[in-house]
């Protein structure tokens, strides 16, 4: 009678065991669900010298955000992969942010990365230098844009003495527009004329254009 017993036993802890492993088999191929193929793409920007990077994945598209991000960076799960023609990416989740931003990494270095968005930054403007010649086109000599959440760009060319970096942000005082890295430190003053046109007064850094020179708008988000 015991040792039918300990057998009944030892029969229901062996299955016991099966199940488990069943589900844990189960558990370990879900977890281990294939990345997701996104595709990167570039698209023309004429307030840049170089294209606007975008990620699509499905149907939803995600757009740089890396110069506007001031908060903390921390990588969460890894969810997929994408390719240009000059690497590859490797794309997590931006811990605490869901789906709707994305941190992505070129290669397997983690020094060139993105933050991408499904929320792009609202521009407040474009502003393009006026009769641009053909060779200002070609190298972009200076644009200026200026986002809603008071933040701003200024392009400049690709091969300069001064790098100018980024996040910077801008004010009106009068008719004057001041874009600044703080408060104290600012980088170019222009006026504005009818609330459409920049008129450079003076560049505290080498933006290649001279004062006077003008800028006409080209961008403005629908109200």
């Amino acid at each position: 009678m015991l040792r039918s017993k300990l057998r009944s036993n030892a029969a229901i802890a062996a299955m016991a065991l099966l199940v488990a492993l069943c589900v844990g088999c189960a558990a370990n191929q879900v977890g281990a669900a294939p990345l997701a193929e996104m595709r990167i793409v570039y698209e023309d920007d004429p307030a840049s010298f170089l294209p606007t990077l975008l990620l699509k994945w499905d149907d939803k598209v995600y757009h740089d955000i890396t110069a506007y991000w001031l908060n903390p960076i921390s990588r969460g799960y890894e969810i997929g992969y994408a390719r240009d023609e000059y690497s590859d990416w490797r794309v997590f989740e931006l811990e605490g942010h869901g789906r709707n931003h994305l941190l992505i990494y070129e290669g397997d270095s983690e020094d060139v990365f993105r933050v991408m968005s499904i929320y792009p930054p609202e521009r407040l403007g474009t502003f393009i230098l006026e009769n641009v010649t053909d060779q200002e086109r070609f190298t972009r000599l200076l644009s200026v844009t200026l986002y809603k959440d008071g933040m701003a760009r200024l392009a400049t060319p690709p091969i300069s003495s001064f790098l100018l970096t980024t996040p910077y942000f801008y004010t009106f005082i009068g008719d004057e527009l001041l874009i600044y890295y703080e408060s104290d430190n600012i980088i170019a003053r222009f006026e504005v004329i009818g609330g459409d046109t920049l008129v450079l007064k003076r560049a505290y850094v080498p933006l290649f254009a001279d004062p006077g020179a003008r800028f006409a708008q080209v961008y403005v988000d629908p109200a």
